[in-house]
Formats: C-alpha cells, structure tokens, sequence
C-alpha cells in the first residue's frame, strides 16, 4: 500500500517545512503508531510467554503473534521510512541535477588559454564557486528522511527491546 501511495501521488518535498521532514512529518506520526501497535502485540506475547500458569493464549496462536511481530517490523521500516526516504531524494535529485548540469558546462567552457586575462579566469572561478555553494546548500538544505536520526533510534529501541525481553527467558 505504502509503495503504491508513493508512486501514484506526485509527493512535493518542501525543504524549509517547520517538521524537519520537507512536510512529510506526518510520516513520522504513522510510524509511532504503527509502533505502538507492535508494542502491544510483543506484550501480549510476552505476556502469554512468561505465564505459564495462565494459557491464554495456545503455542499456535503464540508462534502467530511472534510471526506477526517478526514480519511487521521490516514492512514497518521499508513502508515508512526506506520507501519515502527514495522518494526524498529523488525530489532532491530533481533539483540538483541543473545545477550540476549548469557546473559542468561552465566548467567545459571556460578551459583556460593562454591569452586569457586575469579577470577572465577569476570570473570563471568565482562562477564555478558560487555554483557549488549553492549547490551545496540546496543538498544541505533537503531532507532526505521523514524521521529525525534521533526519532529513528528511538523506535528501533521500542522495536528491539520486546523482542529481547521475549528471547532472554529462552536463552537464561
């Protein structure tokens, strides 16, 4: 559904966007759901698992719930975060590609000569110089992830750390 919704809408990635994410904060916010959701299925398997005396749920249903949570989390991963992030730079790409086009003819023109002045090749450099600057700030300026590294950390711990919880008891 996720890589459909990407590749059938035309996705505007606005750089300056106050969510840090060219407007695809929204993103982030499914992706905190969508983890919550998870959550709860490791704590329900958690819960089965360490319960012994309560059967909640059958060794069927407890090996569903664990392949529900194993199968989730790189679909969770690849649907909102890797698919966008393509999607992101692509947008980037698009506005990067003139300048770089523009960088290269420039450069292929102003092959110095002999009888070049000065002023000729100082102005070609200086040309070539603010063509990088800006291409550096254009690159500098997009995002290219719907999530903050600090906010991608965080929901890799809230992912990884029931599945440990539920490995631990086997293993101990």
């Amino acid at each position: 559904f996720t890589n459909w919704l990407f590749y059938t809408f035309i996705i505007r990635v606005r750089p300056l966007q106050p969510d840090g994410s060219g407007g695809l904060g929204a993103l982030g916010r499914i992706l905190w759901v969508s983890v919550i959701m998870l959550l709860w299925d490791a704590l329900l398997l958690g819960a089965s698992l360490l319960s012994s005396n309560l059967s909640l749920f059958s060794s069927l249903e407890e090996f569903l719930l664990g392949a529900i949570y194993v199968a989730l989390i790189p679909s969770l991963f690849i649907g909102w975060l890797v698919l966008p992030h393509r999607v992101m730079v692509k947008a980037r790409e698009v506005v990067l590609q003139p300048l770089a086009t523009e960088f290269q003819y420039t450069l292929l023109q102003m092959s110095p000569s002999p009888n070049d002045d000065a002023n000729a090749i100082k102005a070609n450099t200086d040309r070539l110089l603010e063509l990088k600057r800006r291409y550096d700030l254009v690159r500098d300026t997009f995002p290219t992830w719907p999530l903050e590294m600090q906010g991608l950390g965080r929901i890799a711990a809230v992912v990884i750390l029931p599945t440990l919880l539920a490995i631990l008891p086997q293993v101990v």
